[in-house]
């Protein structure tokens, strides 16, 4: 939840980034790039952890 939180909070931080700077391209462009590395690591670490949890439960 905290995560989730956190998330959507850098995300508006972000888009009001990008209203206020439209001359800087390239700040714009890491910004993505920033976000979609940390939400695709993030899926990453869910989709892990949600097959560890599946592996488990087919053990037990």
């Amino acid at each position: 939840m905290v995560v989730l939180f956190c998330s959507f909070t850098l995300t508006l931080t972000a888009a009001t980034l990008f209203h206020l700077i439209p001359s800087r391209n390239d700040l714009l462009f890491f910004s993505t790039q920033f976000l979609l590395d940390f939400f695709s690591f993030h899926s990453f670490l869910v989709h892990t952890f949600l097959l560890f949890c599946t592996f488990l439960f087919k053990i037990f």
